[in-house]
């Protein structure tokens, strides 16, 4: 049983909170929600018993570590607004994985989903400014042209498969950061499509299918990044690392609102990694053994203007995807 998820936390409220505590609690519930999802998995295909066992118990956690982070936000957010808070979180986490990606193929890969998702931010912002009025979610402005038409975003599948990384040769923060942004896409795929159930505007149903359409190709862009020949093992190991990379970013200078879930959250995602790490101790791979601390850190830079403006100029990420090699 998780310790931090027996405690009570309040909510933030929305009229007052921070931008940082927004991009913060919705990327934390989209790796959660993966952690859970992926441990379950796990479990499931395992052929060692004693794995199982473990990864079931970590896949319990998970699951409580993310019904505390869905605790923590404003339960009179709507769900539009809860859209647009998704949007602007994965556009901040997006600007600042291009800031600090060693890796050009990955980050023109952000790049490209980074124009989709400024469309898709406009789109819902100005739905939730028609229905709703003024709201506190409706913030952040970044200074683009918009974006991507949502016309000109689907594009071929064979374009958006990727050259794998040389798990041997790239960075661990390229790894973790394409595990992130794949998590976050995920969760605003599968809200996306969860909401058209609940919405009776047309013209929102038919955004939100073209945006869940745009979702699934940055998720195929991004999962034909990793490298196939990364173990099972291997790879549930690296995704646990980006869980405790992302927490401890969020962890830093967190607000008082949330300070302390995040903290004990952090704990016990760390304590995760060392069960992982002595089940990995027995691998002869090279890769696995270079990723000890001091682990990658993300940007936290405060240039996501500067660096969706980059993007958004002609002639910066608005070019025909680079499709796999071969």
């Amino acid at each position: 049983m998780s310790r931090v998820a027996k405690t009570i936390f309040p909510s933030y409220d929305r009229a007052y909170v921070d931008m940082k505590t927004i991009v913060d609690v919705m990327c934390s519930k989209a790796i959660e929600r993966f952690q859970w999802n992926n441990y379950i998995r796990a479990a499931e295909i395992s052929q060692v018993p004693e794995f199982r066992n473990i990864f079931l118990r970590l896949s319990l956690e998970e699951g409580q570590h993310e019904s505390v982070i869905m605790s923590l936000t404003d339960r009179q957010e709507t769900v539009l607004e809860k859209a647009v808070a998704g949007q602007i979180s994965h556009i901040v986490r997006l600007a600042r994985f291009i800031s600090g990606e060693p890796q050009e193929a990955a980050r023109r890969v952000y790049e490209h989903i980074l124009l989709d998702h400024l469309n898709h931010h406009l789109q819902f912002t100005n739905k939730l400014a028609r229905k709703e009025g003024l709201s506190p979610m409706a913030r952040a402005d970044f200074p683009s042209s918009g974006g991507r038409d949502l016309g000109k975003q689907s594009i071929d599948f064979r374009e958006a498969l990727k050259t794998p990384y040389d798990k041997t040769k790239a960075s661990p923060l390229t790894k973790i950061q394409i595990r992130l942004a794949l998590a976050q896409e995920l969760q605003i795929c599968q809200k996306h499509i969860g909401d058209i159930e609940l919405c009776g505007d047309g013209h929102l149903i038919m955004i939100y299918r073209q945006a869940a359409l745009a979702d699934n190709i940055h998720i195929a862009m991004l999962q034909s990044l990793i490298d196939p020949g990364e173990s099972e093992l291997e790879s549930i190991y690296l995704w646990e690392l980006a869980e405790v990379v992302s927490f401890q970013q969020a962890a830093n200078r967190a607000s008082v609102s949330v300070a302390k879930p995040f903290a004990g959250i952090l704990i016990e995602d760390r304590r995760h990694l060392d069960i992982l790490t002595s089940l990995t101790s027995d691998l002869s791979d090279t890769a696995l053994s270079e990723l000890s601390e001091p682990w990658p850190v993300i940007s936290s830079a405060d240039n996501v203007s500067e660096v969706v403006e980059k993007v958004s100029k002609p002639g910066g990420a608005d070019h025909e995807p680079e499709a796999q090699s071969g």
